[in-house]
């Protein structure tokens, strides 16, 4: 037995002991399996389950939990306890981990060379069946930790004090139209539009509301950094030059909204998001998918693998990703390159600009009323279109089942800002100030654009726990 090997996992377990809240970062390294005996492996295990249950990691309730499969005392783990705990045990759990690798390939190798000794001949399909069936095992081996029956995830979400909660995006027609109530977390959001329709600027409003509560995360990948900081805090300067919100509102957004324009490998961004959700952060916006590089994969392969693994992450970390993709002219419905990229979403929008009826135009149907940018015949979109309205189409959306249908919704340009044209809602709710929408054409509403106010969501103060590092127990206003 290698005692150095020993010695490094009892430092890991030591740490573990004396500062057990490192231990959510380290189980996302290590399983039990990754330990060389049995009482060590049982230790971890132990930990994991009473991190589970939400108890403290200590060695009287750690040594209570690994008697329930195999006899230990106190005194069995004191030769654990004796050992000094480190802060940066990294290097220790890399070393654990490549000890457990080459142990994982001995297995493979002495199972392909008792094989190969046979004295009866061994077909080829065989072997190679047994082969890969040895992998799996070596891959899936901890998939044990995660196996109940109804009855015990019943008591682990009692436990844990699980709820299914929703966090409003601060965007009336969201929240209300379309996801009743605000985003569910473990979900990826694809978003995809025609060119200029507004896909990062619904995305970043999206970002910028929840910011006021919690952090948020985006991977800024097309657009140049400094533009879309000065961008975003001259919307933000207007706002509060206007009263339409509050200055230490402002503040919050801008200590919360966390940009990343350097990382576009696909194992990367997976690494900074788990690094992030591990920090607390909840909320991702990536622009966009054409931008994420995926090494050792091309085409389809490479185009589907991005949204395997965000997917992945939004159900492992209880995250929302929001994706902003690309779709092909012959195919709106699913993201570029990827026909299984619409399968791994819960949720896809799609933004169109708002064609003027063509009323010489027969059998309309919903989706074919309105004629959209891709396929316009003339050479000036700003003369066919309304520039201060949008449609989204709602193409897929597991949360509620709203699908297959649109709405029409406002957009302020001016003020980067989507907003719902609900009459009703915007004459019932005290945060928003709206003026009268122009009746007149496209060419005078664009003339008058700038000098309209549109809708715009204001918050109160009084409504705001400025303390609060976010979480669920954060309430936003009714409507913002």
């Amino acid at each position: 037995m290698n005692e150095l090997l020993l010695k490094i996992e009892r430092v890991v377990l030591s740490s573990i002991f004396f500062t057990p809240d490192k231990f959510d970062s380290i189980k996302t390294e290590l399983t039990h399996n990754d330990f060389s005996i049995p009482l060590h492996a049982c230790i971890f295990r132990a930990c994991n389950t009473l991190n589970i249950e939400n108890k403290i990691i200590t060695p009287e309730l750690v040594c209570i939990e690994v008697n329930k499969t195999m006899k230990v005392t106190l005194d069995s783990i004191s030769m654990i306890i004796a050992e000094s705990p480190i802060a940066d045990i990294q290097t220790y759990i890399t070393q654990i981990k490549n000890a457990s690798m080459n142990r994982m390939i001995h297995k493979i190798s002495t199972f392909i060379n008792k094989e190969s000794n046979k004295q009866l001949e061994t077909k080829a399909e065989y072997l190679i069946t047994q082969l890969e069936n040895q992998i799996n095992d070596l891959k899936t081996h901890n998939f044990i930790e995660y196996e109940r029956n109804a009855n015990e995830w019943l008591q682990y979400f009692q436990t844990q004090n699980k709820n299914i909660v929703t966090y409003e995006l601060g965007i009336d027609f969201l929240d209300y139209n379309i996801l009743k109530g605000g985003i569910e977390l473990n979900q990826l959001v694809l978003i995809s539009g025609n060119m200029e329709s507004g896909k990062t600027t619904l995305a970043t409003q999206i970002l910028d509301n929840l910011s006021r509560y919690y952090k948020t995360y985006f991977f800024n990948l097309e657009f140049p950094t400094l533009k879309y900081i000065n961008r975003k805090v001259e919307i933000l300067q207007k706002l509060v030059k206007s009263n339409k919100m509050p200055l230490q509102v402002m503040q919050n957004i801008l200590n919360n909204s966390i940009v990343n324009d350097k990382l576009n490998n696909i194992y990367d961004i997976e690494n900074a998001i788990i690094k992030n959700a591990l920090n607390g952060v909840r909320f991702f916006v990536i622009d966009s998918q054409m931008c994420i590089n995926v090494p050792d994969f091309k085409g389809e392969e490479a185009e589907s693998k991005k949204f395997e693994i965000l997917q992945r992450l939004t159900h492992k970390y209880d995250i929302v990703i929001f994706l902003i993709v690309q779709t092909s002219k012959l195919d709106n419905d699913s993201p570029f390159g990827s026909k299984k990229g619409g399968h791994f979403a819960s949720v896809i929008l799609r933004i169109e600009h708002f064609k003027i009826e063509n009323k010489n135009k027969k059998d309309k149907s919903k989706f074919n009323q309105y004629e959209t940018y891709e396929t316009q015949e003339s050479s000036s979109i700003k003369d066919e279109v309304n520039p201060n309205k949008r449609i989204i189409f709602i193409q897929k959306n597991k949360q509620t089942g709203i699908s297959k249908a649109f709405i029409e919704v406002g957009f302020d340009n001016n003020l980067g800002k989507f907003y719902s044209l609900d009459s009703n809602y915007i004459e019932n709710n005290p945060f928003v100030e709206s003026t009268q929408e122009s009746t007149q054409n496209s060419t005078q509403e664009t003339k008058s654009n700038s000098l309209e106010s549109k809708t715009i969501a204001s918050f109160s103060l009084e409504n705001i726990n400025l303390n609060s590092q976010g979480g669920d127990n954060v309430e936003f206003p009714h409507n913002f």
